[in-house]
This record gives structure tokens, sequence and C-alpha cells, in this order.
């Protein structure tokens, strides 16, 4: 299936949008790793190695995401946290 220019540009705005809210999202999701990590887990993994991997996961399972807003997203983000 070929894209037609208008469908590719809309395609690309919504990656860059979403691309963009992960990366405001990162801030907090490094509080809720910090937060979640017990002293023991926390002296063999970073916060954020752990924010990566889910933000990695997020972005192999982008197409699955269905909600319309940046809140919505972060609730996503927290289940793939989980």
């Amino acid at each position: 299936m070929r894209l037609g220019p208008q469908a590719w540009e809309q395609l690309m705005a919504d990656e860059f949008h979403l691309e963009t809210s992960f990366e405001r999202a990162h801030p907090y999701l490094r509080l809720l790793a910090q937060a979640n990590l017990g002293e023991r887990l926390r002296q063999k993994v970073d916060a954020s190695d752990i924010v990566q991997q889910t933000l990695i996961q997020a972005h192999l399972d982008r197409e699955q995401f269905r909600g319309d807003n940046e809140a919505q997203l972060i609730g996503w983000l927290k289940q793939i946290f989980r």
C-alpha cells in the first residue's frame, strides 16, 4: 500500500508528536522509576535504564496506543512501565 503525500505528511506529524511526547514524559517516568525502586534494586539498576526500556517498548508498540492526548499517553506509558 502506497501512501499519498497528505497521508505521509500526517503519518510523519503523528510520529513526531508521539516521539516528542515520549521525550516530555521522560522526567516523569524517571521519578516514577526512582520512587518504585527499592533500596536493594537501586544498587543494581539505575532508574534511567528502566525509563529507557519503557520508552523502547513504547516505541515498538506505538501502533497500539489508542489515546489522543498526553494524559492518556502518560497512562499508557505507566502501564508499560509496570
